[in-house]
């Protein structure tokens, strides 16, 4: 495994330990991320971080977040 694989896979753990699921809503990605709600909204629209729909909500794979954050 690459040290990139690596970084994203030890990003997964901490969200894991933090929240205890490994998909994630608007709320809980950007507290996660220490931005607004808006400004998360802003980076999903413009195609920076994808998203999935649950139920008509929008939620965030541990695994696209811990990308964005290894990628700063």
């Amino acid at each position: 495994m690459s040290n990139y694989e690596n970084e994203i896979e030890e990003e997964i753990k901490v969200m894991l330990a933090k929240f205890g699921k490994s998909i994630l809503n608007k709320k809980d990605t950007a507290f996660y991320l220490d931005i607004s709600t808006m400004t998360l909204d802003r980076m999903r629209l413009a195609g920076d971080i994808r998203s999935i729909r649950v139920g008509g909500q929008v939620k965030f794979r541990a695994k696209e977040i811990a990308r964005l954050i290894v990628e700063g």
